[in-house]
């Protein structure tokens, strides 16, 4: 038998058909990076450079005719093979997510619990030494850390030690040394939780933020949707005399926001009894 020839179109005749032969032993040779010869059917063969596979068949007088089958289902199993390895790798990519964010999580849990305990002996030292400051400067600037978690809950701690500074006539002028202005910082935060926080740790004090009145009242005028407001209100109200000067401004802001109506009602009774309280017998 003649040695095929390179394949082309113009080499099939349109009236010659391949000749139909028994099985038996033939070389089918595949051509990719070297020549492999292997032992499959009879009158085909298959030229290939890569992926550009192509079964061809001839007749004795040297005709050829092209078969698109292997093409087609070459290309079948390279689309197959590679989806499988796209699939593959959005698979460990998903699992290296979950790896990563529960591994996250729990360091994160791990550095709030260490975060809370400093913050709880920073109040214990403030309960247990009224009188001396390190403790109130500690806890301070705990307020001006990086992480919002961490800048909550100093002023989460602020506002549970209300009830020893205000009992504790010697606490009085270092909370207004320390406290009072990063007080005063919260309240006119960018973020709204801390603002909240702030508002919430101020209405525990008292007569003690009366020095931040005006910037409670502005407060609640700038962010009227927000806690931070209704808490604002609530100090003011808690202030006692010294805030009787803000009746009609809290009056003016019931008007403007229904939100806190109820709470600037509360809060304009106990400046009236406080203004009552005032007046000589």
């Amino acid at each position: 038998m003649p040695k095929p020839q390179q394949h082309t179109t113009r080499n099939r005749s349109p009236n010659t058909a391949p000749e139909r032969r028994s099985l038996g032993v033939f070389k089918w040779t595949i051509t990719c990076r070297r020549p492999v010869i292997l032992d499959v059917m009879p009158q085909y063969a298959v030229s290939s450079h890569w992926s550009d596979f192509a079964l061809t068949s001839w007749s004795p007088n040297g005709s050829y005719y092209r078969h698109t089958s292997f093409r087609q289902v070459h290309r079948g199993e390279h689309s197959i093979l590679k989806f499988t390895a796209t699939a593959a790798l959005i698979l460990v990519s998903i699992g290296a997510l979950i790896v990563f964010c529960f591994a996250s999580a729990k360091w994160e849990v791990e550095r709030r619990k260490s975060v809370g305990a400093r913050l709880d002996q920073l109040s214990t030292a403030v309960e247990a030494t009224p009188k001396e400051s390190p403790a109130y400067s500690a806890l301070a600037k705990a307020t001006a850390a990086s992480d919002r978690w961490d800048r909550t809950a100093a002023f989460v701690e602020i506002k549970r030690l209300a009830r020893s500074i205000v009992a504790n006539q010697d606490s009085h002028e270092l909370f207004r040394i320390h406290f009072v202005p990063v007080l005063q910082n919260g309240l006119t935060d960018n973020d709204p939780y801390i603002r909240s926080a702030a508002a919430m740790a101020a209405c525990r004090y008292g007569p003690l933020v009366a020095s931040i009145k005006n910037t409670l009242l502005q407060v609640a005028r700038e962010h009227p949707n927000e806690g931070c407001a209704w808490f604002s209100v609530r100090a003011i109200g808690e202030i006692g005399p010294e805030a009787t000067g803000m009746i009609d401004a809290l009056n003016a802001l019931s008007q403007h926001n229904v939100m806190i109506a109820d709470e600037v009602e509360k809060a304009v009774k106990k400046l009236r009894v406080a203004q009552e309280s005032k007046k000589p017998a």
